[in-house]
């Protein structure tokens, strides 16, 4: 595991990607041979993480994640968080939910995994 400095490095550049509609900056974070388990999706890699969220992106017209708290793992860190997404129709959601990074020597993202109810963001994108 990188340092806790490293480690809240990375995921904070994650978050920091996801707040700005980012995708670039977003999965910078993460290794080039990262996992990311994510609900409703098969476990993918770096890049195809990268066209998910430039998919989610394109419908999009604000997005805001909030860490309410931050815990260290055995290789990592998980935090609780909350977040508003608002689409380019105007709809807004609300969705909360834990995520768990394993995060390496480099200080980049080996592993994520999510856990929340995606239902009510992929209505709203549906709409």
């Amino acid at each position: 595991m990188g340092q806790p400095a490293e480690v809240q490095k990375a995921v904070c550049q994650y978050r920091d990607g996801l707040n700005a509609l980012d995708a670039d900056i977003a999965v910078a974070a993460f290794a080039s041979n990262a996992v990311i388990r994510y609900p409703g999706m098969e476990p993918t890699d770096r890049e195809g993480f990268r066209r998910y969220l430039e998919q989610v992106k394109s419908v999009l017209s604000a997005f805001h994640i909030d860490f309410k708290e931050m815990f260290p793992t055995e290789h990592g860190v998980a935090a609780r968080w909350s977040c508003e997404a608002t689409t380019k129709a105007g709809r807004t959601v609300r969705c909360e939910g834990i995520d768990s990074w394993i995060v390496g020597p480099a200080g980049t993202v080996q592993a994520m995994d999510v856990y929340y109810d995606p239902t009510p963001l992929q209505e709203a994108l549906q709409g």
